[in-house]
């Protein structure tokens, strides 16, 4: 078993308390994916604590401007922040390039 505990980065009274298996994440589903349809590239958007293990099976990792430290710092890319339709903006912005193709 894996355990998560973690303070939302939204709200200042909640906190997240993750159980899951060992061999189920984030990062494990995308690996799933790929390996399954044959992904060329995959990217992953991450703000929290959660995301870091989906980020090490991405090819691209954007966070959210208002994302923790942590998730920042592994991040290829910082997009708008989630409250901005940082994610969608970023999509539309990107939907032509070589970057995520």
């Amino acid at each position: 078993m894996n355990l998560n505990f973690y303070k939302d980065n939204y709200s200042t009274d909640l906190w997240y308390l993750e159980l899951y298996g060992e061999g189920a994440s984030k990062g494990a589903a995308v690996n799933y994916l790929k390996e399954k349809y044959g992904f060329r590239k995959v990217v992953g958007f991450g703000d929290n604590l959660n995301d870091l293990l989906l980020f090490e099976a991405c090819d691209i990792k954007v966070a959210t401007d208002n994302a923790l430290p942590e998730v920042k710092t592994a991040a290829d890319i910082v997009c708008g922040s989630n409250g901005n339709e940082g994610v969608i903006n970023w999509m539309i912005e990107h939907a032509d390039t070589s970057l995520i193709l």
